[in-house]
């Protein structure tokens, strides 16, 4: 009997496990699933890694004793871990300490673990490593990104910070595409495509009167050498994602280039800072 009702994620993925398809395949940006069979020390890592990699975004479930790569029942190994042991080792592992529920779940006679981790409002680390999930991936963060996720849980926009850089950076592509979005539109926005770039930026709201742009307007209109836009599409929701890409700004270049390929999916900026939409 299970502490918690289990997540409609997971039932899903479970049927969908029954009829051939891989564990993998349906791991998704809140759900993990976590094989047993690499030892006790080694799984319980595992379990505390996912977990603070899930509390990092979007919280989620680990469910431990289901294989990623043997489709269909082939994949259900099963787990003889202690409950209150994986309880305790995520909180004292994890830093700072997070508490997650473990409820035992009996599957096709194989013993499971389901992990239910919350969004966190702290950013955790294991042995000093902070992770964040992006599509089915737990990939590490940089010191910006981590303080960027710290200003994030803080109640903090760390868009709404100023970046160093001047309207004399941006890039001409990305204005001349904003500018061709603007006169798009059918209200009085539609004026600011004629605007010099410093004025346009401040009507943007993404500079600064002196013309230095804040986090935003770089992220929107300059190159910048490290990748922080990360894209991702899924066919119907619960499919495996059919395109994952990843971009360096300017943030409205990414935005055009998946409309010219006609690819519905969202354009996520890996630190927190930017969401945009596409449709197909």
């Amino acid at each position: 009997m299970v502490a918690f009702p289990i997540p409609n994620e997971v039932s899903d993925a479970l049927a969908r496990i029954d009829h051939g398809e891989s564990p993998g395949d349906l791991e998704s940006e809140t759900l993990e699933f976590k094989s047993a069979r690499g030892g006790r020390r080694k799984t319980l890592l595992a379990v505390v890694e996912a977990a603070a990699c899930l509390a990092n975004g979007q919280g989620g479930t680990v469910v431990v004793g289901v294989e990623n790569t043997p489709a269909g029942l082939d994949a259900y190994s099963g787990t003889d871990l202690d409950i209150l042991e994986v309880r305790r080792y995520v909180f004292d592992t994890a830093s700072p300490r997070l508490t997650v529920s473990v409820a035992e779940h009996v599957y096709r006679d194989s013993r499971l673990l389901l992990v239910g981790v919350p969004v966190s409002a702290a950013v955790h680390a294991v042995a000093g490593k902070v992770t964040r999930r992006i599509g089915r991936t737990c990939l590490p963060l940089t010191p910006d990104e981590v303080a960027a996720l710290h200003a994030e849980r803080d109640g903090r926009d760390p868009s709404e910070g100023r970046s160093g850089r001047s309207v004399g950076d941006l890039d001409s592509v990305a204005v001349g595409l904003t500018r061709r979005y603007l006169r798009q539109l059918t209200d009085d926005r539609s004026r600011w495509a004629d605007l010099p770039d410093g004025e346009l930026c401040q009507r943007m709201g993404v500079a600064m009167p002196d013309g230095e742009l804040l986090v935003a307007g770089e992220q929107l209109f300059c190159t910048v050498d490290s990748e922080v836009v990360s894209y991702q599409h899924r066919p119907t929701a619960g499919r495996p994602p059919d395109a994952n890409e990843r971009f360096s700004p300017p943030v409205i270049v990414a935005f055009d280039r998946r409309g010219e390929a006609g690819t519905g999916g969202r354009v996520r900026s890996r630190s927190g800072h930017a969401r945009l939409s596409t449709t197909s």
